[in-house]
């Protein structure tokens, strides 16, 4: 089943029209990795039945099928739309461009569209003026605020009802005043040349098309305008741009996305810009300060914006109203909630909805459950019906379209057929008074289907509207306070709440085992269930969470455990408040006729008597994964890059050796790491991401691929991030695999094809040390305080690597030193295997600070690969360290360790050894097996495989010659990890401790 669902997943996206191709998001756990396929594999067997194993036998099952079944990814490396994809459907998002923006198309599993277009979100004001989501030019974005193995929230933010802002009406303006901008003004910026403000032209030219923007800061009235006017002329294509304004009661005293506002051009011409800005409303005899113009397009484009003014009008013709859409993305189901923000004092509303518009002549056949139960298959031509629970429809050649209507107390629904349309709507009353930023929000759920089954469609309407009753029958100590909320109809959630600790509480010895949670009892139905839990946690430091049966038996369900950092105000008009919370969602199975028992825990710092490993999703302004070393963070994964489409993916990368904050147990974080990129005539080819699949969650290890293609379309590749609980040095292993899907020659390969590329950010290291060529170790000084053109440095063929250290403060911003350690590397160019070296090229550059920009890449002055051809490197990424550091000790020291003797299965007396990178893998024989482990410092992960019981793994070590129980747990229950795996086996994880890297050691393991 794994094997089908990665080619589903390929045609979905192929169908997906992603035109720059796609990569099987969810690959196979470590221990049974076999190649993506090129055809349809022979079928899988069955797997065993666990039946009997414990009470929860069906959930474990069900949840394993459901792994990594949600992704959501942008369709295009323009970013012009979003795909989310799930087990059922493909749901379609327009961002940019002509296209309806927000969710714009439906399809089935197998790709076919069961609605495209006429989904809107709208608004009818008192007097019945109707404002629709719409089109236009504006430009919507998405953040992915939680997201993981089993769900994902997609906020579609920045949408708009019509008319579109940016649509001004200028015979409208009954005021209009320059601005009044100093001659002596001194334009600043990011990525952009040649910069001028003379004579009231404000003229410059893009360098990197990455995030170019130029700012001018003075000081002048508003003077009760609401428009800011400008023309602009550009030499480059219809690419679209940002104003961010600084004013008089904003919501920051810098630059900020909810300050801002996009808007078209046509590139070649002049044109006039005109910008409504509802907020200035508030602020009319306060001061505009700043403006910042973010020009997009290409590297040359040159733009000139002249007649910077502002202006007054009176009727907009719109509603001062925000909206967005979230689309509570699960594995095999989805749930759609809309939501206005009033962003002025108000009384002027009578509803708010959501609409589907289907044209009859797509529609074979139809059916709607109505308000009392009884069936409704429509009539005779047109015809009008209110309050429905459910409607369905029947696509012609492509499948079933099913919307469920919520029972919570305040949505009404609307059903009609005129003019050759079905049209569904669901709303619900927001007559009286509004405040400035309150808001109102409500959903419904979404049903697809290959084919027409209103049965199941009746049934599931039944499961939606009907939940089960389950209680809180046990705490977990005193401290835990869980609590149930009930099922939350707008998500699809049965919902309870759940207290937590901080980072520095954690972190104190009397707190570190400290887990939170209880048992829950869900109470049985007439049918088996299948529904998802989320508990809520007051404390967004989250770190783990785990299950356990009836019997206190961890179970292996990889709870998917989602937190925001309260304060840093991300989203400050969608989230101002900005509330911290900790929380962890799962699928379960409700056996008809059984009462579910099971006992839910989060987990903070440390699991058994070693910290714990964890990967989670963290709330930003974009999608974010978050790793740690209990409390302590060590590593975060920007999949879609921290800012637009910089390449930037590994932010919030810390060491362990460094100086541990004194606010909380933290360490500094390092630079911008990036991968694969090619220059090309002053063009950088990056790549996009493509999905995930994330193996294991922890709280042992962390193990989790991240996929991308490349700009060109000639290479997909997987970068797989593996962490182990260590506290030494944060070794961060990493194995990058690429293969080469379209013909493709990179010329002046030496100096322009980058597998991996660093800067510190805001500092510059004195010293580069590298392994050259002949094996010596090197070291190069660096002009840190003048830019430099990079050099290029032949590496050596056996284990090379690249450290930076020694650096002096700049601007305040401490940082950590910096190493990239090749353990292996391989491979094909043209079908031959390449025989050369890895080059170093290391430069100063200026951006803000002076920064090195160290990159690696392949040793060739023209690289020609053919379709098939692979690159894999597997290798090291270091912080660590303080400043002023004149060398690298910690580098040569994780070398040892992790290369020349790196954490490995020496010999196996009893089960068989599974080859991996990085982790310790043995498939256990008979539910036993023998190895002796070596290798590496401080803590390891070993994984067995295959035994056919669940339950807590006796772990035993040949001391003197005699077998020793080892004690890795402080409760009954915690110290390893178990998953279940495809073939219907589990495999338990545990934490070996080494001191030296040449140290022996010896354990069976058994179960049951």
């Amino acid at each position: 089943m794994f094997i089908k669902r990665i080619l589903r997943v390929l045609a979905l996206l192929i169908a997906g029209t992603l035109c720059f191709g796609a990569v099987a998001a969810c690959q196979p756990k470590p221990g049974d990795r076999p190649e993506t396929p090129t055809e349809e594999p022979e079928p899988t067997p069955e797997p065993r039945s666990i039946d009997g194993e414990t009470p929860m036998a069906k959930s474990v099952v069900y949840a394993a099928s459901l792994e990594n079944g949600i992704q959501g990814v942008y369709d295009t490396p323009e970013r012009l739309g979003f795909t989310v994809t799930n087990e059922n459907s493909q749901y379609k998002i327009g961002l940019k461009g002509e296209a309806l923006k927000g969710l714009n198309e439906i399809r089935t599993a197998s790709g076919k569209t069961l609605i495209s277009g006429g989904m809107t979100g709208f608004i009818v004001k008192a007097d019945g003026g109707v404002f629709d989501s719409v089109s236009g030019s504006s430009t919507a974005r998405v953040n992915t605020n939680r997201m993981g193995i089993f769900y994902y929230e997609v906020n579609i933010r920045d949408l708009v009802f019509s008319p579109d802002e940016s649509a001004v009406d200028l015979s409208k303006y009954d005021k209009e005043k320059a601005l009044s901008i100093p001659a002596t003004a001194a334009p600043h910026g990011n990525m952009v040349k040649n910069v001028s403000w003379k004579n009231g032209v404000l003229t410059g030219t893009i360098e990197d098309p990455t995030d170019p923007y130029v700012c001018l800061d003075f000081s002048d009235s508003i003077d009760g305008c609401n428009v800011v006017l400008f023309d602009l002329t550009t030499s480059g294509s219809d690419a679209g741009g940002q104003l961010f304004y600084v004013f008089t009661g904003g919501h920051a005293g810098s630059f900020n996305q909810d300050d801002s506002k996009t808007f078209p051009f046509t590139g070649g011409s002049k044109q006039t810009v005109a910008i409504y800005v509802a907020d200035f409303e508030e602020s009319s005899n306060g001061y505009l300060s700043a403006l910042r113009f973010d020009i997009n397009g290409k590297a040359g484009d040159t733009f000139k914006i002249e007649n910077i003014r502002l202006a007054h009008i009176n009727e907009l013709g719109s509603v001062n109203c925000g909206y967005e859409q979230t689309l509570h993305s699960y594995s095999d189901k989805m749930h759609n909630e809309v939501r206005v923000i009033f962003d002025t004092k108000s009384s002027d509303y009578k509803e708010f909805g959501y609409r589907y518009v289907i044209p009859a002549e797509t529609v074979a056949d139809f059916y709607a459950l109505k308000q009392d139960g009884s069936d409704f298959t429509g009539e005779e031509g047109d015809f009008e019906l209110s309050e429905f629970q459910c409607v369905g429809f029947e696509i012609k050649d492509s499948g079933m379209l099913g919307l469920i209507a919520c029972d919570d107390g305040m949505t009404h629904t609307r059903l009609s057929k005129n003019g050759g349309k079905y049209v569904v709507e669901f709303y619900i009353d927001v007559t009286g008074n509004h405040r400035k930023g309150s808001d109102a929000n409500f959903g419904h759920r979404i049903l697809t289907a290959e084919a027409k089954d209103f049965k199941n469609l009746k049934k599931e309407c039944y499961f939606e509207r009907n939940p089960l009753a389950y209680e809180v029958t046990e705490q977990h100590g005193s401290h835990s306070k869980l609590k149930v909320l009930g099922y939350n109809t707008t998500n699809g959630a049965y919902e309870v709440s759940v207290a937590g600790i901080d980072f520095t509480n954690a972190y104190k010895k009397k707190n570190v085992n400290k887990y939170f949670g209880g048992t829950l009892k869900v109470t049985a139905s007439s049918d088996d269930r299948k529904i998802y839990f989320c508990s809520h946690g007051a404390n967004g430091c989250l770190e783990a969470a785990v299950l356990l049966d009836e019997s206190k038996t961890l179970v292996p369900i990889q709870p998917e455990v989602c937190k925001n950092f309260a304060g840093e105000h991300e989203e400050r008009y969608y989230d101002p408040n900005d509330t911290q919370y900790g929380d962890t969602v799962y699928p379960l199975v409700v056996e008809k006729g059984k009462d579910l028992t099971y006992t839910m825990l989060n987990v903070y710092q440390n699991w058994g008597v070693n910290r714990l490993k964890q990967l989670s999703s963290i709330s930003f302004h974009i999608g974010y994964y978050h790793l740690s070393t209990g409390v302590t963070e060590s590593n975060c994964i920007a999949p879609y890059f921290v800012y637009g489409r910089d390449g930037w993916t590994l932010p919030d990368f810390r060491g362990c050796s460094g100086v541990m904050w004194s606010s909380q147990p933290q360490f500094n974080s390092v630079g911008r790491l990036r991968f694969v990129s090619y220059n090309k005539s002053g063009k950088t080819y990056q790549s996009e991401y493509i999905g995930s699949d994330i193996c294991s969650v922890g709280p042992v290890y962390a193990d989790i691929y991240y996929s991308y293609r490349t700009y060109d379309g000639a290479f997909e590749y997987s970068l797989r991030h593996t962490e182990f609980p260590q506290n030494d040095e944060n070794r961060t292993y990493y194995t990058l695999e690429a293969k080469c899907v379209n013909d493709v020659t990179y010329k002046d390969a030496r100096n322009s094809f980058t597998l991996f590329s660093f800067d510190p950010r805001f500092q510059c290291m004195k010293t580069t040390s590298y392994k050259a060529e002949d094996g010596s170790i090197k070291e190069i000084t660096n002009k840190v305080n003048k830019t430099s053109e990079p050099e290029v440095y032949k590496l050596c063929k056996d284990s090379p690597f690249f450290s930076l250290y020694d650096y002096s403060l700049q601007n305040n911003n401490d940082v950590e030193n910096f190493a990239y350690i090749v353990r292996s590397y391989k491979a094909t160019v043209g079908g031959k295997d390449f025989d050369g070296c890895l080059v170093m090229r290391n430069s100063v550059i200026k951006d803000g600070a002076f920064l090195n920009l160290v990159e690696i890449g392949l040793d060739a002055d023209k690289l020609e690969f053919k379709k098939g051809d692979t690159i894999k490197i597997v290798f090291v990424l270091l912080p660590y360290g303080v400043t002023e550091q004149k060398d690298d000790p910690n580098v040569h020291y994780v070398i040892e360790d992790t290369v020349d003797n790196p954490w490995r299965i020496l010999e196996c007396e009893k089960g068989t050894v599974v080859e991996d990178d990085y982790l310790a893998i043995v498939n256990a024989e008979n539910d036993e097996a023998v190895f002796t482990v070596t290798g590496s410092r401080n803590s390891n992960a070993v994984r067995v495989n295959g035994f056919s019981k669940l339950a807590r793994p006796k772990i035993q070590e040949k001391i003197n010659g005699e077998w020793v129980d080892i004690t890795l747990n402080v409760e009954e229950f915690d110290g390893y990890q178990v998953n279940y795996t495809k073939d219907g086996y589990f495999s338990y994880s545990f934490i070996v401790n080494m001191e030296n890297f040449t140290d022996q050691r010896t354990f069976k393991v058994t179960c049951g």
